[in-house]
């Protein structure tokens, strides 16, 4: 799929709403430490990872695409096929499993409040999505605006649980490409990556895992992001990617 740049074009800078814990992984010199050497994500393992992903629309966004669930689907599959050609830089294979869509109202409360509106969608993930959709990650994608200029949010190194593995993203401006980033980006999180900061290398300018979202769409991943997805792999917490 083709996108022209103007596809990606945005003025105003946004912010995920994940609170960097850099310390976790970080020695006092800001180095990346661990007991074992750091491995690229990709040796991690002789097979590709699979990340089985359902996205789930709520009314708002239903409604802003002319209450059309055809276009709803088609919208989503571009959003999934952009997230997976970024994961497949890091051999990680992105499989949209499903997309749900309120077409009637909210199944849950979409609060201003990014960190409310996360943990209940948490929750109905595990007590109703899994259920209906066995999934390894769920993305809420919604059209009302969170406080703050949120426009994601997800809890860091929770893949594959039942009761984390999941994010909220806002899109609202027509942009799929800027929304396929910060749903990759939350996803991030969730794989255990943190924000980039000053000490990470990012080839190609602008990488997935920057902290705030601007202009120009992510197309790669930095030197931090690949050594964070090597420590959780590391940890096993990619149990449920091994099966395609």
């Amino acid at each position: 799929i083709l996108y022209k740049h103007s596809d990606f074009e945005s003025h105003h800078k946004y912010e995920c709403g994940y609170k960097s814990t850099h310390h976790q992984f970080r020695s006092k010199r800001g180095t990346l430490t661990r007991q074992k050497p750091i491995r690229d994500p990709w040796n991690a393992n002789d097979k590709s990872r699979y990340l089985e992903l359902v996205l789930v629309v709520d009314n708002t966004m239903y409604n802003m695409l002319n209450r059309d669930t055809r276009q709803v689907i088609v919208r989503c599959k571009d959003i999934a096929n952009i997230v997976h050609a970024l994961y497949e830089k890091l051999n990680i294979m992105i499989a949209l499993v499903g997309v749900v869509v309120w077409t009637q109202r909210d199944e849950i409360e979409i609060d201003i409040d990014s960190g409310k509106t996360l943990n209940t969608f948490l929750t109905y993930r595990r007590d109703k999505l899994l259920k209906d959709h066995p999934n390894d990650n769920a993305q809420l994608l919604t059209g009302k605006s969170f406080n703050n200029d949120t426009i994601g949010k997800s809890y860091k190194g929770v893949v594959c649980t039942s009761v984390g593995s999941g994010g909220i993203n806002v899109d609202k401006n027509g942009v799929v490409g800027l929304v396929a980033g910060t749903v990759a980006h939350e996803m991030g999180h969730s794989l255990g990556m943190d924000h980039d900061d000053t000490e990470c290398v990012c080839p190609s300018g602008v990488c997935v895992m920057g902290r705030s979202q601007s202009s120009v769409n992510p197309s790669g991943w930095s030197s931090c992001s690949e050594q964070y997805l090597a420590i959780s792999f590391d940890r096993g917490m990619d149990y449920c990617m091994r099966n395609k």
